[in-house]
Formats: structure tokens, C-alpha cells, sequence
């Protein structure tokens, strides 16, 4: 978008998939009608009608990954497609991200009487649902809503920053409660110095296209790990952390929790090891066997006598078949 000029005009042609649109059909994703920056701010003017100024939605949401398939089933999407009072723009092609970075905010043009009223464009922001800052804020405006936020963003505190100490990774930042999720136990964002898991993609593939670059990845902690603090598993995480027992189990538990969410989240998983260490400790604890194969004892060798008159009896059986 470098006509600067005419940029305005030209995002009033741009067309996008949404969560609006965007539907799941007997286990497939199905893609509807694309829709335009107008039509979108239109239906969330629409919804906002009769909302109080804090509880209005000020920014187009997006997500931007490969495919369809990819961001409807993202954990990110939880919340706005449970609960139906937003929409999300579903961004697949690469160049999506780098337009809307570069552009950041959708002028929306008023027509007719109100724009005899207000000439003025009203402004609204990009907003990245993959960024941590980015949270659902206005749809907790309600004073019941914000006081049980709150209450579960409180209970969750201790463990959040017990677990930042135990997964002890470089590339995370800090552990802290989500607004996003709904059915999901945990996701992975970036931060507002971060790359998304959809650029780390891109910039990794671009680098490996060229032997002469090297992957030039953040040196420092850019990913947040976001904990739904109503899920089952969470909530017995926080009860078992509240208790005192933060023995080997609930450090696994910890360990796996966000391994899973960088997967889920569309991450490379810079601690494969790590990740392995921690899926053989628990099977080998659900199975009852050692992890240290110089535990394990050696069987008995067979007499090798014995062992061949089972082969001939074997062999003799056959024959008179």
C-alpha cells in the first residue's frame, strides 16, 4: 500500500474472509461470502448501538495464519465465535499481516446525513488477536463481568509466576491470565516487541530460501503464555499449587501445558528436547517403568539346547500338517 494518496479508497476494495462468514459444516470449514473494512465496522456499529461508550468495540480484530481450516479452529477465535457479539477478519495470505502493520487503522468515511453531521473519518485501529495486548477487554466492561475477571486473574497469580521460574525459557516472557480462551487450557502470544507465530513462520521461511542469511530470531523473551483460568485443568493445577505440592508431577503438568500451546498457537518449539523428556517421564510414571534404561534388568538368557528342540518339535508339527 505505498500510494499513500489514494490508500483510503483502495481498502474500501480490500475483501477478507471472516469469523461473520466463515462457518463449520459437518466437521469442514466452509467459506462464505468475503467482506469488506465497511461492512465490517457497519455490523459492529450495529451491535454497539445501545452500548455504553466503554462497552463499544473500537478496533477490527484479526488473525492472520495458512489457512482457513487453521484460524477457525484457533483457540484465540474461543470466545468471539462462542459468544457471537464480535467478528474477527481471517487473514491467509502473507503479504495480510505486513499491509496491516504498515496501514494500522481502517478510516471509515461517513456518508449521507451523517457525514452532512460529522465530516470527519472515524478512525479504527488494527488490532492482532495474536499479540497479548490485545486482549477482549471491552466485552468485560460490565461491573459483574470485571469483578469475575478479576477474582480469576487473582487465582491464578501465584501458579502464573511459579511456572514462568519452572519452564525457565528463553524466548518467554511472562505467564499471565487470558480473556481469549474459552474451551482451551492455554495459548502462546507474542508480546509487543514479539513476532506472531504467522511471521516467525514467514521470516524462517524467507531465511531458509537464502544459504547466505542466517534466522535472526529475537534475542530476547518475546512470548507470553496466556492460562484460561476457568479450565479444568488449570483450576486443578491451581489447587494442587495452592496446596503445596509442587512436586514432579505439577512441574511436568506445568512443562506440558506449554509445549501443547506453543503447537496449538502455530509455533516453532525451540525445546523439542524438553518437551520429550517430559512426555517420557509421564508415560513412564502412567506405566509404572523406568526412565533410565540402565534400571532395567536383563531377562535370563534361554538354554540354547532347549531352544532348539522347540524349533524342531515346531518343525515336526509342521510336516505332518
Amino acid at each position: 500500500m505505498e500510494d499513500f494518496e489514494n490508500r483510503d479508497k483502495l481498502m474500501d476494495l480490500q475483501i477478507f474472509d471472516s469469523t461473520h462468514t466463515v462457518t463449520v459444516e459437518d466437521g469442514k470449514v466452509v467459506a462464505g461470502p468475503k467482506t469488506t473494512l465497511r461492512a465490517y465496522v457497519e455490523r459492529m456499529k450495529a451491535t454497539d448501538d445501545n452500548k455504553p461508550d466503554k462497552e463499544k468495540q473500537r478496533s477490527i480484530l484479526f488473525l492472520t495464519g495458512r489457512s482457513l481450516e487453521e484460524l477457525r479452529k484457533s483457540p484465540l477465535l474461543e470466545r468471539i465465535i462462542e459468544e457471537g457479539v464480535c467478528e474477527a477478519l481471517l487473514l491467509t495470505d502473507p503479504m495480510d499481516e505486513y499491509m496491516l502493520a504498515s496501514i494500522r487503522a481502517y478510516n471509515y468515511e461517513r456518508r449521507g446525513e451523517d457525514k452532512k453531521k460529522n465530516p470527519v473519518p472515524e478512525r479504527f485501529p488494527f488490532t492482532d488477536l495474536s499479540r497479548n495486548a490485545n486482549d477482549l477487554h471491552f466485552l468485560d466492561q460490565d461491573e459483574a463481568k470485571k469483578e469475575e475477571q478479576k477474582r480469576w486473574a487473582e487465582r491464578v497469580e501465584k501458579l502464573a509466576e511459579w511456572m514462568k521460574e519452572v519452564l525457565a525459557s528463553p524466548q518467554l516472557d511472562r505467564v499471565v491470565a487470558s480473556t481469549k480462551l474459552r474451551r482451551s487450557p492455554a495459548i502462546v502470544t507474542a508480546n509487543d516487541q514479539g513476532l506472531t507465530s504467522n511471521m516467525e513462520r514467514i521470516v524462517r521461511a524467507q531465511t531458509m530460501r537464502s544459504q547466505d542469511q542466517q534466522i535472526n530470531m529475537p534475542s530476547i523473551p518475546t512470548r507470553v503464555l496466556e492460562l484460561n483460568p476457568q479450565h479444568p485443568l488449570i483450576r486443578a493445577m491451581t489447587t494442587r499449587f495452592n496446596a503445596g505440592h509442587t512436586d514432579d508431577t505439577l512441574r511436568r503438568a506445568a512443562k506440558l501445558i506449554y509445549h501443547t500451546a506453543l503447537a496449538t498457537s502455530g509455533y516453532l518449539d525451540d525445546e523439542p528436547e524438553d518437551l520429550a523428556t517430559t512426555v517420557y517421564a509421564i508415560l513412564s510414571e502412567n506405566l509404572d517403568a523406568p526412565v533410565d534404561t540402565d534400571e532395567v534388568e536383563v531377562p535370563p538368557e534361554e538354554n540354547n539346547a532347549d531352544t532348539a528342540d522347540k524349533v524342531e518339535e515346531k518343525t515336526d508339527d509342521k510336516e505332518e500338517l
